[in-house]
């Protein structure tokens, strides 16, 4: 297997493991507002919680994309950066190969 088939490996994974770490998130918060829910109910002054939830479940949602996307950036330029590589080597191995080889 070589570098470029393992890179494409490893993105088809990242894509899984997106959906499976928005899965994971989307649980987390919704557990997350239930206690939020039952804490206001309890203590009405409490009323803050439901933006602070709000806006770190935001925080952490745009992270967690954000970081995919970086990830898959990576990837990608590495995909590129050995593809280069490749036919660089290829070049200088058919220079050296000669016209009558």
């Amino acid at each position: 297997m070589n570098e470029t088939s393992e890179l494409s490996a490893m993105a088809a994974g990242l894509t899984q493991s997106l959906q499976r770490r928005l899965v994971m998130w989307a649980v987390r918060w919704l557990i997350g507002f239930g206690i939020v829910a039952a804490v206001v109910h309890f203590w009405p002054s409490a009323a803050w919680l439901w933006w602070a939830a709000a806006a770190v479940a935001v925080l952490s949602l745009v992270t967690l994309l954000l970081m995919h996307f970086v990830v898959q950036r990576r990837l990608q330029l590495a995909q590129t950066r050995i593809a280069e590589a490749e036919q660089i080597a290829q070049q200088l191995t058919d220079a050296q190969r000669g016209p009558g080889d």
